[in-house]
């Protein structure tokens, strides 16, 4: 388990601009990654649960 795990990633917009995007965790589809933002916009989870379950995750 790795609790220091940290993901960054570089988003580019349309225009030529860019985001920098902090990865919070790691997805086997694109449902479950709906299901978290989802969770996360309505209050549902914090970003510190969502860290906290991509720390216990395997690294591959």
């Amino acid at each position: 388990m790795n609790e220091n795990r940290k993901g960054y990633l570089i988003h580019e917009t349309s225009d030529d601009h860019y985001c920098l995007c902090k990865i919070l965790n790691e997805y086997n589809s694109e449902e479950e990654a709906e299901k978290d933002l989802i969770d996360l916009l309505t209050h549902h989870k914090t970003e510190k649960q969502i860290l906290k379950e991509y720390s216990k995750k395997e690294v591959y």
